[in-house]
């Protein structure tokens, strides 16, 4: 019995953390298999799924699938979003993935998962090369525009009011990517509307609104989807007082083609109207002919001499109605016909016309009546005339390629045939629509994507332009190569620039911040079609594009910022298809050495020199993770179990230990560390190894992650934002700046603004860890100093007070964060966590850290060799939570192993300390059972067992000067836990048979009387089990996560 004695008493401090994690019972070795990605399988070309709506045959499909097919909520939602600076679209997709096109345009579709809040998604490019409807406009002769709408009326389409005067119609398709060939007919809408009373030119849309009433406009387009090549709009045309030919002007002129004998011109007026007599001359005869009687509305016809037609000739009738009079003037003129054209550049004289379309050309002269005929020529090979009417004096060209065609109109007018007018038709590709095909990838959760401006090839460091993946099209298929025709703009031109060149698009980085590329077509505003497509992106000059490992161990070990272009794995694979080494394979050549900056008081008391730990990456400037991933496991797999020689990622150092029996452990090896001023860690996964390495039976190992490491360790002022860090035996390790010691000595003192560092964790999730997710804290301490008195020891010598100013502070004590002497002179840490998620740590999602403070820590009690200087008072770390932080974290009692924290080995079993294998489930109920009511909801039992969360742990059995800040805290509330651990006694019997017992009332000699804080989710609390596991499963459980910005405005 005296020998156990002996032997608990001198593994005491090996068993504080052990203790610690049976308070809370937060070391689940194995987890359900967590998600690690999503993807979505499609017809997609570049993440781009064109569907034609006049050809879809509904045969589409979005297939999600959700990584690893063994997880176990493989449940998401698809969220449909606009795709910036391209037309809105509208789908559905059913249960089965089927894509219903409910109009065109692009929707970027992604699919979330619930567990994890991965994304993948793709573009559905919905786009019509035939008219689906179309959009009718009338200009006025003042330039005013009246838009069509909807009609009510069972045989109309659209409706349009109009006073009388002269119009033009234009017709443009839905979508406004496909040009139409649109042909205009207008008639009487039954016997609301009057014969003659409005006119509209078959193909230039010129119509003249004479007499009031209503009629029915018909446009005809081509080409368009079955049932959709025909328009009809019925125009209501408003009129007042006394009009002729729709003009209430007292002056009216009338054009008429020389040689024309007759006219009939139109009135109205609310009462009669008639012909002033006598008749000028030049008029033979003249009569007015009521049209309606209801409207007053009358026929003028008009009888001219011959003497007074020839070209030059003039003459006027005069109409009086209510005591008005209006002047109608006749001139007659010879015949000048033009071509007219519907897309006319004024700038170039020219019409222009879409490759593979049919347009027609009219001739127009402005002139009423005369016997005109017309002919159409046309030289060059850019288009061919598919049809023309010689009587109408229309012509129909087809586009062929891009180029330039004569078109030349010849009248025959009087017997004789005369040219009358030359115009050149350009000829241009056609578009349905443009794309940056970066716009279907999400890029992380930053979701904007970076380009650096250097490159790195041989050896060398270059500047570069990178190509982006611009696509136009019409239809289905996207071509890759530009256009002179298709213009490039960027939102800053001091940031970047944009060329096209060699078929490409080529983005330059000429600053860094945000920017946005434009490309428009030349054409887009002529066609009125919208074609144009934008991206934003992350421009950085200095920043390093990174594609594989030797990029990123070049660009980092030189100090530059990295854009990652590609998911990467550290070093190269060194395991066989067998899990052995394979032969001549060297880890060593992937990793560096840093002398450890944790206490290595224990390795100094032995006489050995100061232990060094190793690092994969150091980040020494910012990195753009453009979402992908970063992996150590070709490293971190390279197991001491795989070879205890080769291995470099073997465990953590000890901070204190009896060789071969046991050790507690210290500072860990780093896979990425920061220790440089003013980095930003934006929108990167870092893996300290991959999730496929821990999977076994279904289910995730967390005790595979024991010899994995720190995966990302912070010493100097650094952000992280918009990032995913998991898969370690801690995810992130903030405990002050490199280099600064940690014992407070005459000759080591703390020059606290010089230490203290900010850290910044913002909208990330972190996951997967075998210990804590975030561990936080100090390397500065005070010293302890073990003064016998008598059977006992002095507990403030050796557990020192934190003082300044005359004031001494006591511990536990957040409201300290508010004062600026205790936050200047002792805060060494402050790390920030922002709107972010932790979830599936082994012991703790947070845990703060101080230093042990018990006599055996400084060489009294019975301590083992080598055990001096160990405990004293850490300086402070604050810990704020803002906005929402959310730890889903709750787990069974039962699966509860501290393995890691206290490592027996072979000889425990020897020394009679099996025991310390403790039953965490009789030391939770012992906690429940003896804490009172303010532990009463610390566990949340049902039918199907025990349960605790494990949140955050302020630990260390000296004075924790520590703090949670929650000023900013807007997350679910917290419950707090103050723990002794004399508690482990209650109720047991003074026999050294007792673990709890010896625990109880030995643990405070090796770590010290305070008590540890522990702030968690209660049972009663509204993110208790259940509520957890219904976020959990909704899907809303990372959602509130939303990009971290890494500048304010367009520039850094």
């Amino acid at each position: 019995m005296k020998n156990k004695l002996i032997a608990l008493m001198a593994v005491i401090p090996l068993i504080i953390l052990f203790t610690l994690l049976a308070f809370l019972g937060t070391a689940s070795v194995s987890v359900a298999i967590p998600v690690s990605g999503v993807r979505i399988l499609s017809g997609a070309e570049d993440g781009v799924l064109t569907i034609d709506l006049a050809e879809y045959e509904y045969d589409e499909y979005l297939r999600v699938e959700v990584l690893p097919l063994g997880a176990a909520d493989r449940g998401y939602d698809l969220e449909l979003s606009s795709v910036d600076g391209s037309p809105q679209g509208d789908i559905a997709v059913e249960d089965d993935g089927l894509v219903v096109p409910e109009g065109t345009g692009m929707v970027r579709v992604t699919a979330v998962t619930h567990d994890g809040g991965y994304r993948a998604s793709v573009i559905v490019n919905v786009i019509s090369t035939k008219a689906l409807g179309a959009d009718v406009y009338a200009v006025g002769a003042d330039g005013t525009e009246y838009a069509a709408e909807e009609s009510s009326a069972e045989d109309a389409d659209y409706e349009l009011t109009l006073p009388l005067g002269s119009y033009v119609f234009e017709t443009y398709a839905q979508p406004a990517s496909v040009t139409v060939d649109a042909g205009y007919s207008a008639s009487p809408y039954g016997e609301y509307g009057t014969e003659g009373g409005f006119t509209v030119h078959a193909v230039s849309g010129r119509a003249e609104a004479k007499l009031s009433g209503r009629y029915m406009l018909t446009v005809n387009m081509s080409p368009a989807a079955d049932g959709c090549g025909t328009v009809r709009v019925l125009v209501t045309v408003t009129g007042g007082g006394f009009t002729a030919e729709g003009s209430a002007d007292e002056e009216v002129a009338v054009r008429l083609a020389a040689g024309t004998d007759r006219a009939v011109i139109y009135a109205e007026s609310g009462s009669a109207v008639d012909i002033s007599a006598p008749l000028p001359d030049g008029i033979e005869s003249a009569s007015a002919d009521v049209l309606s009687e209801e409207r007053g509305q009358y026929a003028v016809s008009v009888v001219f001499s011959e003497d007074v037609t020839a070209a030059g000739g003039s003459t006027a009738l005069t109409l009086s109605s209510g005591g008005e009079i209006r002047r109608v003037t006749f001139v007659f003129a010879e015949e000048h016909a033009e071509i007219y054209g519907r897309f006319e550049d004024g700038d170039a004289d020219v019409f222009v016309q879409k490759t593979e379309s049919l347009l027609t050309y009219a001739a127009v002269s402005g002139l009423y009546g005369g016997d005109v005929g017309y002919r159409f020529e046309l030289e060059g090979g850019a288009a061919e005339i598919a049809s023309q009417d010689a009587g109408n004096g229309t012509c129909t060209l087809r586009g062929l390629a891009p180029g330039e065609a004569v078109l030349s109109l010849f009248v025959t007018y009087g017997g004789r045939e005369e040219l009358a007018d030359v115009r050149t038709v350009f000829v241009v590709e056609g578009y349905t629509h443009f794309v940056f095909t970066e716009n279907a990838s999400t890029w992380g959760i930053g979701g904007v994507y970076a380009v650096g401006g250097v490159g790195y090839a041989d050896g060398a460091f270059t500047a570069c332009a990178t190509a982006l993946g611009f696509g136009r099209a019409y239809g289905t298929d996207i071509i890759r190569s530009v256009s002179d025709d298709i213009v490039f703009t960027v939102s800053d031109p001091s940031l970047a620039k944009v060329a096209a060149e060699d078929g490409g698009v080529y983005f330059t980085a000429k600053g860094t911040g945000r920017v946005t590329v434009t490309a428009e077509w030349k054409y887009t505003e002529l066609f009125r079609d919208g074609i144009s497509a934008s991206l934003t992106l992350d421009a950085v000059a200095d920043g390093v594009n990174v594609y594989d490992y030797e990029g990123l161990a070049a660009a980092t070990e030189d100090g530059r910022p990295v854009v990652l272009q590609a998911d990467i794995m550290l070093g190269e694979n060194m395991l066989a298809e067998d899990g052995t080494l394979k032969p001549g394979a060297d880890p060593s050549r992937f990793v560096k050495q840093i002398e450890t900056t944790a206490d290595w008081t224990y390795y100094a008391n032995r006489g050995e020199e100061h232990p060094t730990v190793n690092y994969a990456i150091e980040f020494k400037s910012d990195v753009y993770g453009n979402g992908m991933a970063i992996d150590a496991d070709y490293i971190t797999q390279v197991t001491p179990a795989v070879s205890s020689s080769a291995a470099v990622f073997d465990g953590p150092l000890d901070f204190a230990a009896m060789p071969g029996v046991a050790a507690v452990k210290a500072q860990d090896n780093i896979v990425f560390l920061v220790r440089s001023d003013g980095v930003t860690i934006d929108n990167v996964v870092l893996r300290g190894c991959s999730s496929g390495s821990l999977y076994r039976d279904g289910e995730m190992m967390l005790n595979y992650l024991d010899t994995t490491g720190t995966v990302l360790e912070i010493m100097s002022d650094c952000r992280v934002i918009n990032s995913r860090i998991m898969n370690g035996r801690t995810c992130v390790r903030v405990f002050g700046r490199y280099g600064a010691g940690t014992a407070v000595t005459e000759d080591n003192p703390v020059d606290a603004a010089a230490e203290r560092i900010d850290v910044s964790v913002e909208s990330c999730i972190i996951s997967n860890a075998r210990e804590f997710l975030v561990k936080t804290g100090t390397n500065r301490k005070v010293p302890g100093q073990y003064v016998r008195q008598g059977l006992s020891y002095d507990v403030e010598a050796m557990e020192p007070s934190l003082a300044a100013d005359g004031v001494t502070y006591m511990p536990r004590d957040d409201s300290l964060v508010a004062d600026e002497t205790f936050r200047e002179t002792f805060v060494l840490t402050e790390l920030t966590l922002k709107d972010s998620a932790l979830y599936n740590s082994g012991l703790f999602c947070i845990g703060v850290e101080s230093a042990f403070a018990g006599p055996m820590l400084d060489g009294g009690m019975l301590a083992p060799a080598g055990w001096r200087d160990l405990g004293g008072t850490s300086y402070a770390a604050v810990l704020k939570l803002v906005g929402d932080v959310r730890m889903y974290d709750w787990k069974s009692v039962s699966d509860v192993d501290s393995s890691t924290l206290i490592e027996l080995s072979g000889g425990a079993a020897e020394a009679g300390l099996s025991f310390l294998s403790l039953d965490v489930g009789a030391m939770l109920s012992k906690v429940r059972a003896y804490g009172g009511d303010a532990y009463a909801d610390m566990i949340d039992s049902d039918g199907t067992g025990d349960y605790v969360h494990g949140g955050i742990a302020f630990y260390g059995g000296g004075k924790n000067y520590s703090m949670l800040d929650l000023t900013e805290f807007k997350g679910a509330a917290l419950g707090e836990y103050s723990v002794n651990l004399s508690v482990l006694a209650e109720g047991e019997e003074n026999s050294l048979d007792s673990a709890l017992y010896l625990q109880g009332t030995m643990l405070p000699l090796a770590a010290g009387t305070q008590d540890f804080r522990f702030f968690m989710y209660g049972a009663d609390g509204e993110m208790n089990r259940a509520a957890q596991s219904a976020l959990l499963s909704s899907g809303e459980a990372f959602s509130f996560i939303r990009p971290a910005e890494r500048w304010t405005g367009a520039s850094s």
